[in-house]
C-alpha cells in the first residue's frame, strides 16, 4: 500500500541518518585509538615491574573492548591474574598502582575510589608526554582510564568484568541492529546525564540487557532495520516495560 511504501521510505531516511551518527562517533573514536592504545601499553608495564609477577597483566573490558565507544568513554582496564585475592587486598594493590602512577609525566592525575562497590582508580594521561623509549602519540590527547583488579567469583572461573564484555561481544555478533542502536542509545543517553545509576540513570550494561530483552521478546532478533527496532524499543521501554514489577531474565525475556 501508498502508506506502507512511504512508511519503508521513511524508514530508509531515518536509518542513513541513524548510520551517519554511528559513522561520525567511530571517526571521533579512530582519533583517540593511538593514544589509548600507547596509555594501555605504558599502564601494563608499570604493573607488571610493580607487581613482578608473570601471571599478573592488564587487559581492557568495557566499551574499548567491544567498540561501543562515545567521546565519553573511558578506557577501561582490569589487571587480570591475582587468584585468592580478597577485596582488602585487593584495594591495597590499586592504592600502589596509584601511587606509582603518580611518579610518571605522562599521568596528569591519579585518583583511587577504594570505598566504591568496586574500588576503581582513575587517571588522567597524555600519550604525546614521553615514557622511556616507549611510543609517543602525534598530538597531546587527555586519554581517561579506569583500572580495577579483578577478582574471581563463586559461580564462575572467568571475572566478572571480562564476563560481561563476552556477553556484550556476542549480542553485537548476533543481533544485526544491537551495534548501531546501542552505539545511538549511549550517546543519547550520556548527552542527557541519564546513565548515572546513583541518579535513577540507566548504565550501558543495563541498556544493552532490556535491549535484547526487546529483541527476544518481540521476535525482532533477525530485524535488520535498525530505526524501526529503535522506536520499538523506545516504546518498549517507556509504555510497556515496569522496572518496579519486572525483571529481565537472560535467555528469557522479561516477566
Amino acid at each position: 500500500t501508498i502508506q506502507d511504501a512511504t512508511r519503508r521510505e521513511f524508514n530508509a531516511v531515518m536509518n542513513a541518518s541513524l548510520g551517519g551518527i554511528v559513522t561520525n562517533l567511530e571517526a571521533y573514536s579512530r582519533n583517540l585509538d593511538e593514544g589509548r592504545r600507547i596509555v594501555q601499553e605504558r599502564i601494563a608495564a608499570i604493573v607488571q615491574r610493580t607487581f613482578q609477577g608473570e601471571s599478573i597483566y592488564v587487559q581492557e573490558y568495557g566499551s574499548y573492548a567491544t567498540r561501543l565507544l562515545t567521546p565519553f568513554s573511558d578506557l577501561d582496564l582490569s589487571i587480570q591474574g591475582c587468584l585468592m585475592l580478597d577485596r582488602e587486598q585487593a584495594v591495597e594493590m590499586l592504592q600502589v598502582v596509584c601511587d606509582n602512577l603518580k611518579l610518571f609525566s605522562f599521568v596528569k592525575s591519579a585518583v583511587s575510589i577504594l570505598t566504591a562497590l568496586v574500588p576503581v582508580v582513575k587517571i588522567e594521561a597524555d600519550a604525546s608526554v614521553e615514557f622511556e623509549e616507549g611510543d609517543v602519540s602525534a598530538t597531546p590527547q587527555t586519554i581517561k582510564v579506569d583500572i580495577i583488579v579483578d577478582l574471581m567469583d563463586n559461580y564462575n572461573p572467568i571475572s566478572t568484568a571480562l564476563r560481561t564484555t563476552d556477553y556484550i561481544k556476542y549480542c553485537i555478533s548476533t543481533y544485526p541492529t544491537f551495534y548501531k542502536n546501542m552505539l545511538f542509545l549511549k550517546f543519547a543517553l550520556t548527552c542527557n546525564s541519564l546513565t548515572n545509576t546513583y541518579t535513577g540513570g540507566l548504565n550501558a550494561y543495563g541498556l544493552c540487557v532490556l535491549y535484547v530483552a526487546y529483541l527476544e521478546c518481540f521476535n525482532a532478533e533477525k530485524s535488520n532495520d535498525e530505526f524501526e527496532c529503535l522506536l520499538g524499543f523506545l516504546k518498549f521501554l517507556t509504555t510497556q516495560f515496569n522496572a518496579e514489577v519486572q525483571a529481565v531474565y537472560f535467555g528469557t525475556g522479561f516477566r
